[in-house]
C-alpha cells in the first residue's frame, strides 16, 4: 500500500549504518562534484523530506500534488547536502532545520503555516 509520497520504494532502500554514513560523508567531502556519491546521501536522508512533507502537506492548497511536493523536499535536499560542512560540529539532520533547506523548498510551493515553528530542536 502507498502512502502518496512515493516512498515505497524508498522504504526498501538499505540503511547504512553510522559508520557507513560517516564514510560516505567523507568520500563525499573529498570530491563533492561526484554526483554519486551525492545521490546515494539524499537515498540515505529522503527520510527527512517525508517528515518535513507531513509536517506541511495539510497547510497546502489542494492543488499541489504529492509530486510538486516531494520534489520541492528533495530540492532542498540536494542544496542541504551540497552546503554542509562538518567543521560547525552540527549533524546534518540539526543542520538541514537550522539552516532550513526543506522548509525553505516548503515555502516555495506556497505553505502557509512555517514547520520549523512545530519541530523540536
Amino acid at each position: 500500500m502507498t502512502d502518496g509520497f512515493g516512498t515505497d520504494s524508498y522504504n526498501k532502500v538499505k540503511r547504512l549504518s553510522t559508520e557507513e554514513l560517516e564514510k560516505l560523508w567523507y568520500a563525499f567531502f573529498d570530491d563533492r562534484g561526484n554526483k554519486k556519491l551525492r545521490d546515494q546521501l539524499i537515498i540515505q536522508y529522503l527520510y527527512l523530506t517525508k517528515f518535513v512533507i507531513g509536517r506541511i502537506k495539510g497547510n497546502l492548497p489542494p492543488s499541489f500534488s504529492a509530486d510538486d511536493i516531494t520534489g520541492y523536499g528533495v530540492e532542498g535536499l540536494i542544496d542541504a547536502i551540497e552546503k554542509f560542512s562538518p567543521d560547525k560540529g552540527a549533524r546534518f539532520e540539526t543542520y538541514v532545520f537550522e539552516a532550513q533547506s526543506l522548509t525553505k523548498s516548503a515555502h516555495k510551493i506556497g505553505c502557509q503555516e512555517a514547520p520549523e515553528k512545530k519541530l523540536k530542536t
